[in-house]
C-alpha cells in the first residue's frame, strides 16, 4: 500500500485499496466496491483536500513519465 501510494499518489491509491479490500476480503461485488471507492474519493477530495487543506505527498509516476 505504501509503495503504491508513493508511485501513483494517495488520491488514487486509497480508493483503489478500498475497492480491492472490499472485493477480496469483504466479498462485495465489483459494483458495490466501486461505489464505496468513489465515495471514499469524494470524501478524500471534498473534505480532506478542500476543507482541511491536507498536504498530499507528490506521486512519483508523473515525474517519471514527463521528465
Amino acid at each position: 500500500m505504501l509503495l503504491v501510494m508513493l508511485v501513483v499518489g494517495q488520491k488514487v491509491a486509497l480508493p483503489l485499496f478500498i475497492a480491492l479490500y472490499l472485493i477480496r476480503w469483504g466479498n462485495y461485488n465489483w459494483r458495490a466496491a466501486a461505489g464505496h471507492a468513489v465515495g471514499g474519493y469524494v470524501i478524500l477530495v471534498g473534505f480532506y483536500d478542500q476543507i482541511m487543506h491536507l498536504f498530499w505527498h507528490p506521486a512519483l509516476l508523473p515525474t517519471w513519465l514527463f521528465i
